[in-house]
């Protein structure tokens, strides 16, 4: 039994077997958007022929269709989104009556807006995960290195401070790391992963890297690896630069590294080699006709004869219309001869060179 639009009800399940939670339109025999526990959907048409028509019409809309479905699937996971899943499933719904009554420009358009706030949306959530997770990771790290500082492992007076100062190096590095977390999420430059744990672990990942940073920069200092200048202060492989002389030194040091640890990896990128640019596969080898002669019935758009191409020679301003005329006639000029009637170049007189001059007059 072929199930019809008039079988669609509330509570009970559509032609797919999913319980229909909402109606949001009913024409009669043409058409019906609905939405389920899973997804907006539509029963078409009662007439298959028309019905295929329908499903036609709205091809262009499937991809963007797809991606909103996808993201509205997450959001369904989480019970506090509710409202706001159903308010995007109301203007998806809207999208697709607009198409099924042949607005195909406006539902494209209504459909583009959604997938933006959409991503937005999606960015929001990000940017909270990302800082609340930053923060968690910096306040344990910064406990950690409290605890591990305080431990007494019978170092000399001298080796203690030099750990001393690397853990607060390292303390500092991290602070660095959450501002510069803070001023991504102020400046909306924190992207969306593609789930909490993801989005968790690379804001975890940032608070170490930071801190790494930190300790890693105040050892080379010391090392004489490298030095650095502020203002007047001179810092390099020098007993000064410590926390008991110039602490203060040694916070913004720390600081700063772990503050643009983010550009290490951007550099990585810059030195790489680019990768080779290739001809890209054409997406699709069917052809216009094909795609405009295809229907659900008929997929591939066999049959029937596509519609004549007519090509219109276009005049170029100033040309001699006689002299085009009589290039098309005899096939001369620049256009390309048959072979066996072409001379070959030996065949040539050779060239004399030379202006001939008119003769005097008498």
């Amino acid at each position: 039994m072929t199930f019809k639009i008039a079988d669609l009800t509330l509570k009970q399940p559509d032609a797919n077997g999913a319980i229909v939670e909402r109606i949001y339109i009913r024409i009669d025999t043409l058409y019906a958007v609905y939405c389920t526990g899973e997804r907006v959907a539509i029963q078409f048409a009662d007439d298959p022929e028309f019905g295929a028509e329908q499903r036609k019409s709205l091809g262009e809309l499937l991809v963007t269709r797809g991606t909103i479905d996808s993201y509205l699937a997450t959001m369904r996971a989480d019970p506090k989104l509710s409202g706001c899943v159903q308010r995007y499933e109301r203007r998806l719904a809207d999208a697709l009556i607009l198409a099924l009554q042949g607005q195909t420009n406006q539902a494209v358009a209504e459909m583009e807006r959604l997938h933006a706030d959409l991503v937005e949306e999606r960015r929001s959530t990000a940017r909270q995960v990302s800082l609340i997770a930053t923060l968690g990771a910096g306040l344990l790290l910064i406990l950690l290195i409290a605890v591990l500082s305080l431990i007494d492992v019978g170092l000399s007076d001298t080796r203690r401070a030099e750990i001393t100062n690397l853990w607060f190096a390292a303390a500092v590095g991290t602070v660095g790391a959450f501002f510069w977390t803070a001023l991504a999420i102020r400046n909306r430059e924190i992207e969306p992963g593609i789930s909490k744990i993801d989005t968790t672990v690379d804001a975890g990942l940032r608070v170490i890297v930071g801190a790494l940073s930190g300790a890693l920069i105040f050892a080379l200092i010391k090392a004489g690896a490298f030095g650095i200048t502020i203002g007047d202060a001179i810092i390099g492989n020098n007993d000064s630069f410590d926390l008991r002389d110039e602490w203060m030194l040694v916070l913004v040091v720390a600081f700063v590294a772990g503050f643009l640890q983010h550009l290490v990896p951007d550099l990585l990128a810059k030195a790489a080699p680019s990768a080779g640019t290739g001809t890209r596969a054409a997406v699709s080898a069917r052809s216009a006709a094909e795609d405009a002669r295809s229907t659900e019935r008929n997929p591939l758009g066999q049959g029937g004869e596509a519609a004549p191409v007519t090509v219109v020679a276009v005049p170029v301003e100033g040309a001699d219309q006689a002299a085009l005329a009589e290039e098309d006639e005899d096939d001369c000029c620049d256009r390309p001869g048959t072979p066996a009637l072409q001379t070959e170049d030996v065949e040539l007189p050779e060239a004399l060179g030379g202006v001939e001059e008119e003769p005097l007059a008498a």
